[in-house]
């Protein structure tokens, strides 16, 4: 017979306690009845110590009780006193091993870095370049017939990509007009042109930037701006002063200002409205819209002229003021933040940089492609959503269903990314 026995006490009462009953029970069946009753004696003396010096209270009443029903009372109230210690130990720690956080809002007179100032022309190209294309789809309506009819290498590029989908458009244009605003857009054709050869085309700097105003100083064009691609509006420029001129006060005199051309009325006017395929969306929100996208962020940050930013349109003026918020977020166990990008890039990134590239990820895992819209991730071999290498080349020249359905199919892999993105 084994007889395991578990016991912790500072003073070694309730050990004593213990191991008395147990042997009193064994004399009950192997030692003589006085023998018992010697232990039943001294077990009592245990008792009466252990309840004149532990600090339950409880316990002495249970123990020193002088009849049956008031010691089960006292049993009874120490089990449920002991059981709510229980739950409510467990709820503490419970609580505690959370990790929660609580948000303080300080007002802190420090200075604030002058913020970066990103902006995007609507009118994705150049006027040359829009005159050029206008004036072919005159002269010839026809796509396939303007393919090498320029030495423009963005023009001979877009005319193909139109050409593709030409013939659809004539014949299923009425049945699919969603499949065919996703196709026609401006994302399709940065996804299917290379980025340098967009940026011949595009926006240029020096067509755009006609004055700039910091601190009541002019500052210096072509240094202080720099290029970067969208998706959807092509060339963009972001403003960053020089690091040692990046705290001024406050004030509109101390800020900083600048006269843009659009180029909206350089354009040719037509006798009748002409839309330009994959160049104007007409069933997009963005296809009336003529001026300036202005995105105001941190400096050395990306911006995402498409999600964030103000519109000013043309032939107005508009003024922002700035009223600068820091959050200093604290990191494991307490949250998952991060000082570096989790996704392998390199320089500063912000709440909504990490946020698109968790989205791209996911449009990866579920779409088996990657959204152009989105940050591109570095070391993804995913190819494009709105990438068409694989549509046959026969389309240019007769439409079938195999050509149709090789629209579904790119069609498809769009529905499917922008469901993710809504999703997430």
């Amino acid at each position: 017979m084994f007889i395991y026995i578990f016991i912790s006490s500072p003073e070694g009462m309730l050990r004593k306690v213990i191991v008395m009953a147990l042997l009193c029970i064994l004399s009950q069946s192997r030692l003589q009845s006085e023998t018992c009753e010697f232990q039943m004696s001294r077990l009592r003396d245990v008792l009466d110590r252990f309840a004149d010096s532990t600090s339950m209270h409880g316990v002495p009443k249970a123990i020193k009780a002088r009849s049956v029903a008031a010691r089960s009372c006292w049993i009874v109230v120490c089990v449920l006193a002991g059981s709510m210690f229980g739950m409510q130990m467990f709820e503490v720690l419970k609580r505690y091993y959370s990790y929660p956080k609580k948000v303080t809002i300080e007002v802190v007179a420090t200075p604030v870095a002058f913020p970066a100032i990103s902006l995007c022309n609507f009118r994705n190209l150049d006027v040359h370049v829009l005159n050029q294309v206008n004036r072919m789809f005159i002269k010839d309506p026809e796509p396939a017939n303007h393919i090498n009819s320029t030495n423009q290498r963005f023009v001979s590029d877009y005319m193909k990509i139109v050409a593709k989908y030409a013939r659809l458009w004539y014949t299923y244009q009425d049945n699919f007009p969603e499949v065919f605003q996703d196709i026609f857009s401006r994302t399709t054709m940065s996804a299917n042109i290379e980025e340098s050869v967009i940026e011949e085309a595009a926006v240029q700097l020096e067509g755009f930037i006609v004055s700039c105003q910091y601190a009541g100083r002019s500052c210096n064009i072509t240094d202080r701006f720099k290029r970067f691609f969208d998706s959807y509006y092509f060339n963009c420029f972001t403003y960053e002063p020089a690091v040692n001129e990046r705290e001024l006060s406050e004030g509109i005199e101390n800020g900083w200002s600048s006269i843009l051309l659009s180029g909206s009325g350089m354009l040719d006017k037509n006798d009748e409205i002409r839309m330009l395929p994959g160049l104007h969306e007409s069933r997009s929100p963005m296809s009336a819209s003529e001026g300036v996208r202005v995105v105001i962020h941190r400096p050395g940050t990306r911006a995402y002229p498409f999600t964030e930013g103000y519109d000013v349109p043309t032939g107005f003026s508009a003024s922002f003021g700035v009223q600068p918020r820091r959050n200093i977020r604290i990191g494991p166990p307490h949250g998952n933040c991060s000082k570096v990008n989790p996704f392998g890039e390199h320089g500063e990134y912000r709440l909504m940089s990490c946020q698109k590239m968790c989205i791209q990820k996911f449009v990866e895992e579920e779409c088996n492609c990657s959204d152009n819209a989105l940050p591109l991730r570095h070391n993804s071999d995913k190819p494009l959503c709105r990438n068409d290498d694989l549509f046959p080349k026969k389309c240019i020249s007769e439409p079938s269903e195999e050509c149709l359905q090789a629209l579904l199919d790119l069609h498809s892999k769009i529905e499917c990314a922008r469901k993710m993105k809504g999703r997430y």
